[in-house]
């Protein structure tokens, strides 16, 4: 009787859909009992919550939840590396791996190919995942907070890339290469080391949104023409206190 209200218990927390609740249903989740179909189903809704707490064994229970999942986030984790579970996977559009303890990329990631989005922010990358390359629709690459100290020139090889986060890394300067991404709509470069940047940045014509060192600029099309020549001037003054 006591596991009954147990399990009713865990099943009214991951119905409330709270954060909160969520982390207690796994906290409370017992170890050394078979868990209902049901609850276990509704713990593989909460991809970094499984990992927290060493459930993401069930995906290979139901690897029909692991191939539908198109949002897989594990954050927080402190996690190293992924290759068990990553070929579960197969349909994945945004991957979230932030802050966590990750310095390399597994080879297996490049068979993600609808993946749109990357979130590898607050880790330990010291080089760029060329890996990333192999991702034929990625748009979206957010870096921030890792060790990075160059961008390769070959970077505009990820052509549908829209956006690309690089604040506080180690970077002194960008390639020039990187003014071929012609699809980049966004460019956050805020808290790094910069000695130069390319003084061409302004020709990428996607461009809509340009960060450097907390200063923005807004190119969507109703200001694009006045903030044109302000991106310009910002450039040249940064490169000026240099």
């Amino acid at each position: 009787m006591r596991n009954d209200i147990n399990f009713k218990k865990l099943e009214q927390l991951f119905k409330s859909s709270q954060i909160e609740d969520i982390e207690l249903a796994f906290q409370l989740m017992p170890k050394n009992q078979e868990i209902p179909k049901k609850l276990k189903e509704e713990m593989l809704g909460w991809s970094q919550f499984c990992s927290k707490y060493n459930w993401m064994s069930l995906y290979f229970e139901f690897p029909e939840q692991a191939e539908n999942l198109i949002n897989l986030r594990l954050q927080c984790i402190s996690l190293k590396e992924l290759e068990e579970y990553l070929p579960l996977f197969k349909n994945l559009e945004v991957l979230s791996l932030e802050s966590n303890d990750f310095e390399e990329l597994p080879e297996i990631l490049g068979n993600q190919k609808r993946l749109k989005k990357i979130n590898l922010g607050s880790n330990q990358f010291k080089i760029f995942p060329k890996i990333l390359y192999e991702l034929p629709k990625l748009e979206v690459i957010q870096l921030k907070d890792n060790l990075l100290d160059e961008i390769p020139k070959d970077i505009y090889q990820v052509q549908s890339l829209k956006e690309l986060d690089l604040r506080n890394n180690l970077l002194e300067k960008l390639p020039n290469e990187i003014t071929l991404l012609k699809n980049l709509e966004s460019l956050q470069l805020s808290g790094n080391q910069f000695q130069e940047i390319p003084t061409k940045i302004y020709e990428i014509e996607s461009l809509i949104h340009f960060d450097l060192e907390n200063d923005s600029i807004d190119l969507t099309e109703e200001y694009k023409s006045q903030n044109l020549l302000m991106l310009k001037w910002m450039i040249s003054i940064f490169l000026l206190k240099k």
